[in-house]
């Protein structure tokens, strides 16, 4: 064997066998090769996690899905109480949530007899009521006027806020009424 020869030059080295992907005698032991070194043709095998694993995925998803409806509500709660946070839409979010993880209490939501129209509002015909419409103009109207006297803001801010509120208020206007 000369190193300079043409069939050297393409031969695998021996301590290359030797390595993970290492020919093995029983298959369920032989590792998958990365998607680079197998040929088109051939199957790529694939492994499905456990029957225990997905358990515990589902429970976490259920789990996130319940957490970021108690999030919502807790906003909404908070929102009743302050003028300046909005209620619906974090109901909205809090209903989307429940029907993910917590249909129990998507049902409560959707039933109850304050915060269920709205919800069922939106869903059926993403109406808007036209009291919220105003309310909700006249704050984002308000909120961006008042942002102009704070010379310490920013004046790229003091622009691009009422700029995202002007947005924001002709979408709820473009959207339908009761």
């Amino acid at each position: 064997g000369s190193i300079g020869t043409v069939s050297n030059l393409f031969a695998r080295p021996k301590a290359a066998l030797a390595g993970p992907y290492a020919p093995c005698a029983d298959k369920a032991e032989m590792p998958v090769a990365p998607y680079w070194s197998r040929p088109m043709n051939q199957p790529v095998e694939t492994s499905y996690p456990s029957e225990a694993r997905v358990v515990v995925r589902r429970r976490l998803a259920l789990l996130l899905w319940r957490a970021v409806t108690v999030m919502a509500v807790a906003l909404a709660m908070l929102g009743a109480a302050l003028p300046v946070l909005p209620t619906v839409p974090f109901l909205l979010v809090a209903a989307w949530s429940a029907s993910k993880g917590w249909p129990a209490f998507e049902r409560w939501l959707l039933e109850h007899r304050h915060f269920g129209p709205p919800i069922v509002r939106w869903r059926e015909r993403g109406a808007v009521p036209r009291r919220a419409k105003w309310i909700s103009s006249l704050m984002m109207a308000s909120s961006g006027i008042g942002l102009q006297f704070f010379d310490q803001i920013p004046l790229w801010l003091r622009i691009a806020t009422p700029a995202v509120m002007l947005a924001v208020a002709v979408w709820i206007w473009r959207r339908p009424d009761d």
